[in-house]
């Protein structure tokens, strides 16, 4: 056991050690500034593998396992407690090692890359947090590159089957803020601001992708059936940032690496009315 603990205080102490290392590859882009409260960061894009949506009624999911609760199909008694959870999935294999060196080597790149992907975001969350305390929101290094629908295989709110309808849910999961922009990213709305509530003003093109959504609807539909089924479609593209500190550390042409999706998934209720 002493063994262990002894290689892992070893370990550690590489690390803390490389990190503040001063090789002019790696220098953080903060320069003599005052450093962040905390390293901004954004999530790697290149784990989604794909995204679902499930209904997540309120009080629900006691003795259940969370995956277990959300793939699970839900019986409600009204449209009140029809809540959704929209969410990338993050199942898929990135690059990865076991050699300390390389490991370390590789994520000073990415830490790097993220600052200077952050960077605009971070100025306007310094004056922010001179007024009031805020947090740093949770995105992916993925972005909304199209049209997000929601349709139904019923008629609701007098809309019939096929129609988008994501103007009808509202997103209950409150952010910070709302960058936008892939190349030249900006924010549509600043640390502070009133973030649009509706699903169809916050999922635009070019937004950068949340880790999560809570979906309501806006108001209750009138028609009353003992099943209804949701298709959802998102189109991304995905900003590799491990490809590109790979590639990068082993002396490859390093460009930001960049892939286009389509990711579709369904959500089935049944109600007892």
């Amino acid at each position: 056991m002493k063994s262990i603990l002894s290689t892992l205080l070893c370990a550690l102490c590489v690390l803390s050690l490389n990190s503040c290392g001063d090789d002019e590859n790696t220098d953080s882009v903060w320069g003599n500034s005052e450093p962040p409260p905390f390293r901004p960061y954004i999530l790697e894009g290149g784990r989604i593998s794909d995204i679902g949506l499930y209904c997540v009624p309120p009080n629900g999911g006691t003795g259940e396992t969370w995956y277990d609760y959300y793939k699970r199909t839900k019986t409600l008694t009204n449209y009140s407690d029809a809540e959704f959870i929209l969410m990338p999935n993050t199942n898929a294999w990135v690059y990865n090692t076991d050699d300390l060196e390389e490991w370390t080597a590789i994520s000073k790149l990415e830490n790097k890359y993220q600052e200077e992907k952050t960077l605009f975001m971070y100025e306007d969350y310094k004056e922010c947090i001179k007024h009031a305390v805020t947090w740093w929101p949770d995105y992916f290094s993925a972005y909304i590159n199209g049209d997000v629908t929601i349709v139904c295989d019923k008629t609701l709110w007098g809309e019939t089957p096929g129609t988008n309808l994501i103007g009808h849910f509202i997103d209950m999961h409150h952010t910070p803020c709302m960058p936008v922009g892939i190349e030249n990213p900006a924010l549509a709305c600043r640390f502070g601001e009133k973030i649009p509530e509706n699903l169809q003003e916050r999922l635009i093109n070019g937004a950068w992708v949340k880790t999560k959504y809570i979906l309501k609807f806006t108001t209750e539909p009138t028609e009353k059936y003992s099943e209804l089924t949701f298709h959802l479609t998102m189109p991304m593209t995905i900003e590799h940032i491990r490809d590109y500190a790979v590639a990068k550390y082993k002396g490859e042409d390093a460009v930001p690496v960049f892939t286009n999706h389509m990711f579709e998934t369904d959500c089935k209720i049944l109600f007892e009315w």
